[in-house]
């Protein structure tokens, strides 16, 4: 982000997303929330000034950050602008992404509602062709039913993906 400087166009939006998704994944969801409400402002919630696509992934990574603090109310509140989002691009991509970001904040406290979330997640994603994304819904579907199954199908997508950091959360 020091790259970035005080610019807050396209490139440094994305290198802001694509370090806080890393953070996530590797295992801080604080840094990873620092990250994001760092460069859109934390008095922000609407993250107005981010571009609309990148936006939708944006409240995905924040709700699953949350989730993972225990911040279940704040995640809820992504997975809403992530819902609310979607409605107005409706590409397949966005719509999955909502509904995972929903699965992902009701993962803690209503697996079955979440498995749901997930499933829908899964069909919406693989019909935009977004692997990672449909492998991320395996890992959500495999967390929320403790299917060995949805592991190893998303263990098989972020194989094929090269996405390394991700095959390690394949594992149960």
């Amino acid at each position: 982000m020091a790259v970035a400087g005080t610019r807050r166009d396209y490139f440094a939006g994305a290198a802001a997303g694509a370090l806080a998704q890393a953070l996530l994944h590797a295992g801080d969801p604080d840094e990873c929330v620092a990250v994001l409400l760092g460069f859109a402002g934390a008095d922000n919630p609407q993250l107005t000034g981010i571009d609309p696509l990148s936006r939708s992934g944006w409240y995905l990574i924040l709700a699953e950050a949350e989730a993972s603090r225990g911040r279940l109310e704040q995640a809820l509140d992504w997975a809403d602008r992530a819902r609310d989002e979607a409605a107005l691009i409706g590409s397949p991509r966005q719509i999955g992404s909502a509904q995972l970001a929903r699965a992902y904040a009701l993962l803690p406290t209503d697996p079955a509602a979440a498995a749901g979330c997930a499933e829908a997640a899964l069909k919406s994603l693989t019909e935009a062709a977004d692997p990672i994304g449909a492998g991320l819904a395996h890992l959500a579907l495999g967390a929320a039913c403790g299917s060995a199954d949805h592991f190893a199908r998303a263990g098989a997508v972020f194989t094929r993906c090269g996405a390394n950091l991700l095959v390690a959360r394949a594992r149960p």
